[in-house]
């Protein structure tokens, strides 16, 4: 598993920010959920966009929103209650016309905990179809970190067939100020449902794919299958798939 060595040197243009995991954060195992790294790695990506003036309403002005597209997220260990948390992101080469970001978590003694790697679109707010870069964006520095993780695969193999379905309907309070699901709550259905099979493993790495906005109040049918120690789901609604999510043990 690639993982950027720590240096107490911030490498300038790698944000840096820290956390300390809460009760609130843990599943029943004492380990920080997947949805909650997900929404430190969303605030971490917020706070670096800032310090180069692209926050979510400066760019709103200009009639953009971020939507990310792929996740990819490699586990040495999960943190626990009460662990001091340094997160670092930083931004790299564009990919096919996708912004990337690479993340890494640490303890604050420097042992190596989570990094992962995200793909962005910039895209128009109301046609919600590719945009052009800002001059500011145009401006954000490629950052190159030995030992960084590498960015998502844009395709898995997914079964034909699952053998488990299950419906749930998006809620008011699952819903961002892009107007549809966050992100981080994939990760929190994906770890329900896996949860309900009563199993407290840890996983080393998992996948998402996002491609088709949720919106309050659809119905989407979750389809998921456990295969050789690799745990797969697929939603869907109104007939087309709208993510992927692959977790290897």
């Amino acid at each position: 598993m690639a993982f950027p060595a720590y240096s107490t040197d911030c490498l300038q243009g790698v944000y840096e920010t820290r956390f300390t995991v809460t009760d609130a954060m843990t599943d029943t195992s004492g380990r920080m959920r997947l949805g909650d790294l997900a929404r430190q790695m969303e605030k971490a990506t917020a706070g670096q966009l800032s310090a180069y003036s692209m926050s979510r309403e400066e760019l709103q002005q200009e009639g953009k929103i971020w939507v990310i597209a792929w996740t990819s997220i490699e586990i040495t260990k999960l943190p626990r209650e009460q662990t001091e948390v340094i997160l670092r992101v930083w931004p790299g080469k564009n990919k096919s016309m996708m912004y990337t970001r690479r993340y890494a978590f640490y303890t604050t003694e420097e042992e190596p905990l989570v990094c992962a790697a995200s793909l962005f679109l910039l895209m128009d707010q109301e046609t919600r179809s590719a945009a052009a870069p800002t001059e500011k964006l145009k401006a954000v520095p490629v950052i190159t970190l030995e030992g960084e993780p590498k960015l998502p695969k844009l395709r898995m193999d997914f079964p034909e067939q699952f053998s488990h379905w299950r419906e749930r309907v998006v809620a008011a309070e699952e819903i961002d100020k892009n107007g549809h699901l966050n992100n981080t709550h994939y990760l929190d259905w994906a770890e329900e449902l896996f949860g309900e099979s009563g199993q407290e493993e840890t996983f080393r790495s998992v996948w998402v794919q996002y491609r088709r906005e949720l919106r309050e109040g659809q119905k989407v049918e979750l389809r998921y299958e456990d295969a050789d120690g690799v745990w797969y789901l697929q939603g869907s609604a109104e007939g087309a798939v709208s993510f992927l999510v692959k977790m290897e043990r």
